[in-house]
């Protein structure tokens, strides 16, 4: 968040910051899971990227709709998400 002229808080202009390190975090994490054998092969950035962009995209439609769940929404990314990336048998 960042202070407006008045001392409020505004919210920062979407696309308006650097993600590489928010992104690059997650890739890293999602190395270790690969490395332990928990989850599937895949190009970790690639999915770190379309995991930030669903979450960004979750909260971004929150913000323009308040009406909805986000609670449940954010358990239904997090479903999708361990049913994408999980090694299966």
């Amino acid at each position: 968040m960042l202070l407006d002229d008045e001392g409020g808080t505004r919210l920062k202009t979407p696309g308006s910051h650097d993600t590489h390190g928010r992104w690059q975090r997650l890739a890293d994490l999602l190395t270790e899971g690969q490395k332990a054998g928990v989850l599937r092969e895949f190009p970790t950035q690639t999915v770190a990227l379309a995991i930030g962009g669903a979450i960004d995209g979750v909260i971004a439609h929150w913000l323009a709709h308040p009406e909805l769940d986000l609670d449940a929404a954010a358990a239904e990314l997090e479903e999708f998400t361990l049913h994408a990336i999980e090694r299966r048998s």
